[in-house]
């Protein structure tokens, strides 16, 4: 029923240990919601398959110009999936996604050319 709160703006999806099964159940949803503009995860302990699923409906989210994501054990293609459709958020502000998460180099390059300034 998320979905069908067109004009939420904010949601907070923190420290509930959805894991992977829960990000496939609600990134349909969060793919729908084309008015947030914050939207934080952390502590979910998404892993890979998580950060997967979650992206193609990241990727929809246009007025997003918050997004945190950290403490969720994200690396490897779920890390390079996440950063391609973080890449396409050209309103994206504010961006937390290292600690907690074991991000590849390729990863971190992808981000690197989004954030210049980040270490």
């Amino acid at each position: 029923a998320i979905k069908e709160l067109k004009s939420l703006s904010l949601l907070y999806i923190d420290q509930n240990n959805i894991e992977a099964e829960g990000a496939k159940a609600v990134a349909p949803s969060i793919k729908e919601l084309k008015s947030l503009t914050q939207l934080t995860m952390c502590q979910n302990n998404l892993g890979n398959e998580g950060a997967k699923a979650l992206a193609p409906a990241i990727q929809e989210l246009k007025s997003l110009t918050g997004f945190y994501i950290h403490d969720n054990n994200i690396g490897g293609e779920g890390g390079i999936e996440l950063a391609s459709a973080i890449k396409e958020l050209k309103s994206l502000t504010k961006l937390w996604i290292w600690k907690g998460n074991k991000m590849n180099e390729d990863t971190k390059v992808l981000l690197k050319s989004l954030c210049p300034d980040m270490e």
